[in-house]
């Protein structure tokens, strides 16, 4: 949290290395961070984009397979922050070993197998719904992702938990996430 609101060239200097910080937040933790240092990481996780991709590409490596983990805790900041970066690899085919270690790929098509793999820790966890529809929405898979969900067991539940948490968003996000709904 100290480092997201640090002097610009601080700053400047963690997003360049995101990668070190997140292999520090997954190795070297002892207890699940606060959910505000999650948002905070997730902050600048998203921040370093503009700093380079490969240290990004490599944290996402790291943040999303131990976000998916931790169903229990308020981690779904990182996961959207994370999973779009890592899904774009897959898509492009340019994944490393490290990427592909994150899903059990039973399918040839690695992304259907990604996006149903976050579904179903969506669906299994303690992180709010909508959460899920702006991690596909960043992705650009909304519709595959509620494709998906629909006809998962109880989806159609959690498709009317995603819409009464629709709200709590910001507006602009609003209108994009319910304009799925509409079609």
């Amino acid at each position: 949290m100290l480092l997201a609101r640090a002097a610009p060239d601080v700053k400047g200097y963690v997003l360049e290395q995101i990668d070190l910080l997140a292999d520090r937040t997954v190795h070297h933790y002892g207890a699940m961070p606060h959910p505000a240092a999650i948002e905070a990481l997730a902050q600048l996780f998203r921040e370093s984009g503009s700093w380079g991709m490969p240290a990004q590409t490599r944290a996402a490596e790291l943040l999303l397979p131990y976000a998916l983990r931790h169903r229990n805790a308020q981690v779904s900041p990182l996961i959207i922050a994370a999973f779009p970066i890592a899904y774009a690899e897959l898509a492009k085919g340019t994944s490393t070993p490290n990427l592909l270690s994150i899903f059990l790929f039973y399918d040839w098509d690695r992304c259907r197998t990604a996006r149903e793999a976050l579904v179903d820790a969506f669906v299994e966890s303690v992180w709010p719904p909508v959460d899920l529809l702006v991690t596909a929405l960043n992705a650009d898979i909304v519709s595959e992702v509620l494709g998906y969900l629909a006809h998962r067991y109880r989806g159609p539940q959690y498709i009317a938990a995603i819409k009464e948490d629709i709200p709590r968003l910001p507006l602009e996000i609003q209108a994009r996430l319910t304009s799925f709904f509409e079609r």
